[in-house]
């Protein structure tokens, strides 16, 4: 068979600075321009310059609390100035943050934080309450004390390949996955690429929640280019803040953006560069959205968090066709290859649908704690450029065309995707199972792709029946809102195929349509 026939693509072999870190760019960015605004906030504009050293000022306090290259670091912040300076701030101190989000309830951050191991959390006043075996450096408590710590770059070694940050995911095994992603994932996603322009003229909106890795473009594609970091605290995007802030990149989610689009597509008139993802596009709304703006340039981004954001980029053309089923997710950005595998991991011919699998330096060094899982799905390379390169097995259904662009067909398991969330069903039922009058229970995504809601089917146990009221309040306690099931519908028994696992498919249909369930 002729290699071009087979379903391997690669992106653009693009020299960047691989042998660097993050923090080291971002000072190389102040020594450039430092009058030159970084961030851009609701009282103003903080420069290269004053970021850096309220930075090293919360490095130099962190490196007082014992932290040293190689540690975790917490950051539970909502977005703002604070939080992009804590996370530089971690990375000058040799160690990688892991963000938290207020958000999430209590015990899933306390689950987070003994997960990994973590020690000490950076935070704000009100914030640190939370019950949890650390310590805390509230920033608000003294923070005359903290502009006496030098402001100077601290001098700690590093290396591109330490950890940057450890981003946790939905786990198949009922509790979150901690992704371990390293100084080069990061660098190679917002230099030497083309997919969108990275320039000093750029404003970036910091918009996504600050555990979610869209935030990892908007942050870093910004400060390490020597854009504009626009830092936004409302819960969702207006006409009104892209305008204040004149944004010219912008990340949505497409759920967010269909939002938007059915509702106000004009706010999007003037921003330059919008890329959607997080789930498969709505057709008729990337139609819509191309109709409505003629100036905005529209991308499909794919890539989970384990290849570091993006992995693929497809620019969508005005003329797409709006008979299409989906929109392609396109070829792969710079310094990334992806490849369409069978069940033996074999390359398979183009137009033969099979697992894609990701490669390049955008991919993580694997899971926190996971050495099992992390052995499943990161794989040796037989393509890679490196001896050690890994692949990333996506669990991803997807044809390769004969140009060389990617298709997505969907999920070669019961992973689905929330409002541009990953969501396993297996930890949302762990949870429903652990509440005593669970006796079983499967979770279903009912509905279009990007308007899929949770329904959770449940047996109850006959002594001690639970209103779906009280059973939602208890697993709100538990699990961040968009993994909250929607419905519980209470049920004798779960259906099961031939071979005795559960039929989800009989489910949705039940969920889909309000049918019983057939014996």
């Amino acid at each position: 068979m002729e290699r071009d026939n087979l379903s391997l693509v690669w992106g653009a072999a693009v020299n960047y600075p691989r042998e660097e870190t993050i923090h080291a760019l971002f000072e190389r960015q102040v020594s450039q321009s430092p009058g030159s605004p970084a961030l851009l906030h609701a009282d103003g504009a903080v420069s290269y310059a004053e970021l850096n050293a309220q930075a090293n000022q919360i490095a130099h306090r962190l490196m007082k609390h014992g932290t040293q290259r190689g540690d975790l670091v917490g950051v539970l912040m909502e977005r703002s100035v604070d939080f992009v300076a804590t996370v530089l701030a971690v990375l000058k101190a040799g160690a990688a943050y892991v963000p938290l989000s207020p958000d999430d309830p209590a015990a899933r951050i306390v689950q987070t934080i003994e997960d990994a191991g973590l020690e000490l959390i950076v935070s704000h006043r009100g914030l640190v309450d939370r019950r949890a075996p650390a310590s805390f450096i509230d920033l608000d408590s003294d923070p005359s004390s903290l502009r006496n710590e030098s402001s100077l770059d601290p001098s700690v070694p590093g290396s591109p390949t330490d950890l940057a940050y450890v981003m946790y995911t939905s786990g198949s095994t009922g509790r979150p996955d901690g992704v371990e992603v390293a100084h080069r994932g990061v660098v190679r996603l917002v230099l030497g690429q083309q997919y969108v322009p990275f320039h000093e003229d750029g404003i970036f909106l910091l918009f996504a929640p600050t555990g979610f890795d869209a935030s990892t473009f908007e942050i870093w594609g910004a400060l390490l280019n020597g854009a504009k970091l626009a830092v936004m605290r409302k819960p969702l995007p207006t006409k009104a803040v892209f305008d204040r802030y004149s944004v010219s990149h912008l990340f949505l989610t497409t759920s967010l953006f269909n939002v938007l689009i059915d509702r106000h597509p004009q706010a999007l008139g003037d921003v330059a560069h919008v890329i959607v993802g997080g789930e498969a596009l709505s057709v008729p709304h990337v139609g819509r959205a191309l109709d409505a703006l003629p100036r905005t340039r529209l991308l499909n981004g794919y890539g989970p968090t384990e290849a570091t954001t993006f992995t693929s980029m497809y620019a969508i053309p005005p003329n797409l066709d709006r008979g299409r089923s989906s929109v392609p997710l396109g070829g792969p950005i710079a310094n990334t290859h992806v490849a369409v595998l069978d069940d033996d991991g074999r390359l398979v011919p183009r137009e033969t649908p099979g697992e894609l699998v990701i490669g390049g330096d955008g991919v993580a060094r694997g899971y926190l704690h996971r050495p099992e899982k992390t052995a499943e799905r990161f794989i040796a390379d037989p393509f890679g450029r490196e001896a050690d390169a890994q692949l990333y097995r996506s669990g991803d259904r997807a044809v390769c065309r004969r140009d060389g662009t990617i298709d997505f067909l969907g999920r070669l398991d019961d992973q689905i995707k929330i409002r541009g969330h990953r969501v396993e069903p297996g930890e949302i039922e762990a949870v429903l199972r652990e509440l005593l009058d669970v006796r079983q229970c499967a979770v279903v995504a009912p509905g279009e792709t990007h308007r899929r809601r949770l329904v959770a089917f449940v047996v109850y146990d006959a002594d001690r029946p639970t209103e779906a009221d009280t059973l939602h309040t208890r697993v709100a306690a538990r699990l961040p809102t968009f993994m909250v099931p929607d419905r519980f519908v209470a049920v004798e028994t779960l259906p099961v195929t031939g071979n005795g696992k559960i039929d989800r498919s009989a489910l949705l249909a039940r969920a889909e349509t309000g049918q019983p369930l057939g014996k």
